[in-house]
């Protein structure tokens, strides 16, 4: 039988069937859209928004397994792994995915008659690539072990939770451990140990591969905010709200069957960092911090042999809750996301120390509807720093006088992906370009809008005078005075 009954078929009849299948109205609809679809990415407009995957703020984002997959932590209790690219705009002949329910006639020939050259791919069965449920509360904190397959998230319950990419339950809980709220997580790079950190003041240490805890540190007042492992040591980053950057060395605590040792201390910023980073090299440390009305709204670059800041970067107006390095690196580039709903791009090569970077600092800036939670870069990690990671037992980290090589002066234009997390719930890929003019464009949006970046059209860039009050970084003098180093 032919199409919808029809007799059988003979080749002009079946086109005429297929036609008539698809309706002529419906078919100048699919092609309209398609068309409008294709304008709206050579423009560089935003690609339509697909429905969202959390109804709750995203605490956290983090890259998985391949370069186009995000997982996401939010409030709502879940953790998601997606991949955006299934369920992006995209150019191409044939559109699979529309005629999937179609009959098998729907074939190359026909759809070029029907010149649907530019069309919107929607695989959101496929984009959602899996969903974990088995928090009771908010989930916090979220990393991933690409080796393992892995996902690691900590949330408001008091429990961290393994998850693996084929299972839809938990393959492991960590309970015994922490007893207020769990902030952040930081996996070594090997995937062997799992450090945590909670507002009970307590650092602690996790094996993997047995679950157990096997080294933990409580010290009064050091309510965690932060943890970044360094790449290619064994030292992880924390930020506190007592004001401090403490550095670990978690081997103090396996090897010698004592707790976590820090390493050093530093100081030097008089508002609460709400997030750090680490740069590729392991030399620069970022911060961001909390504030109100343009005070202390601002990000620091710490020069961790000299145990001081080195940069000062203001222009949001609220809380910049989350911040990262990009580019690799000496961390000559960052990007940092606040409740003033801007996501900014830094250039890091300045060395004024307290005194703030001219507004120039700021190469572009993007405006969302809601609050930027959380932000991460999708490169791939450095397989140079995940190998001298799990290196012999006989590593050792040590500082010497030789002063830090400043960052390069120049850099070459180029262009990397991060994932934004959203307070309304919804998750964004930006291409962010880095160079002597800077630019920030929305890949993808999932739930929500995906904002605009000011007078200078979609793709935000260099902010001038179309940049608005949040468009740079404010001159001035920074609060705090001289940084504070101490080794314990």
């Amino acid at each position: 039988m032919g199409i919808c009954g029809s007799k059988p078929d003979q080749p002009a009849a079946g086109d005429l069937a297929l036609e008539r299948d698809l309706g002529r109205e419906r078919a100048a609809a699919r092609l309209e859209a398609a068309a409008a679809a294709a304008d709206r990415a050579e423009r560089g407009a935003a690609p339509a928004p697909t429905p969202a995957v959390h109804s709750d703020i995203v605490n956290d984002v983090v890259r998985g397994g391949g370069p186009t997959e995000i997982i996401s932590s939010s409030e709502d209790g879940t953790c998601v792994l997606y991949d955006w690219r299934q369920a992006k705009v995209v150019r191409c002949v044939v559109a699979a995915a529309r005629f999937l329910a179609r009959p098998p006639r729907a074939t190359l020939a026909h759809i070029a008659e029907l010149r649907c050259v530019h069309v919107l791919v929607l695989l959101l069965p496929r984009a959602q690539v899996r969903r974990w449920e088995g928090h009771k509360r908010g989930v916090n904190a979220a990393v991933y072990g690409a080796t393992s397959g892995c996902a690691f998230t900590a949330g408001r319950d008091l429990t961290i939770r393994q998850w693996s990419r084929g299972e839809a339950a938990s393959v492991r809980s960590f309970e015994e451990g922490h007893d207020l709220n769990i902030a952040a997580l930081a996996l070594s790079p090997d995937e062997r140990w799992l450090c945590s950190g909670a507002r009970d003041t307590s650092v602690r240490l996790w094996d993997v591969e047995s679950g157990a805890q096997i080294a933990m540190n409580k010290t009064p007042r050091n309510l965690v905010t932060a943890l970044r492992w360094v790449p290619g040591e064994f030292s992880v980053l924390q930020a506190s709200e007592d004001l401090r950057l403490r550095l670990w060395d978690v081997r103090s605590g396996p090897r010698k069957s004592a707790g976590l040792k820090a390493t050093a201390s530093m100081m030097g910023h008089s508002n609460i960092p709400l997030c750090c980073d680490v740069s590729a090299d392991g030399l620069s440390f970022l911060t961001c911090h909390k504030g109100f009305d343009g005070t202390g709204c601002e990000l620091r670059v710490w020069d961790r042999r000299q145990g001081t800041t080195r940069q000062v970067l203001r222009g949001h107006q609220q809380a910049v809750q989350t911040c990262a390095f990009i580019g690799g690196g000496a961390g000559r580039y960052a990007v940092s996301g606040g409740s003033d709903k801007m996501l900014q791009l830094w250039d890091c090569s300045g060395s004024a120390g307290e005194t703030a970077a001219p507004p120039s600092a700021c190469l572009a800036t993007h405006y969302f509807p809601s609050a930027v939670q959380a932000i991460t870069p999708l490169s791939a990690p450095s397989a140079a720093a995940a190998a001298a990671s799990s290196g012999a037992e006989g590593f050792d980290l040590s500082f010497d006088d030789e002063p830090l090589a400043p960052p390069p002066t120049a850099a070459a234009a180029t262009t990397e992906q991060i994932a934004v997390g959203c307070f309304d719930g919804s998750l964004h890929v930006m291409e962010v370009g880095t160079g002597s003019v800077g630019s920030l464009t929305v890949l993808f949006s999932n739930g929500g809008e995906s904002g605009s970046g000011g007078d200078v059209g979609y793709s935000s860039s260099a902010m001038g005078d179309g940049g608005g009050s949040g468009g740079g970084s404010s001159a001035g003098s920074g609060g705090g005075g001289g940084g504070e180093f101490s080794s314990f």
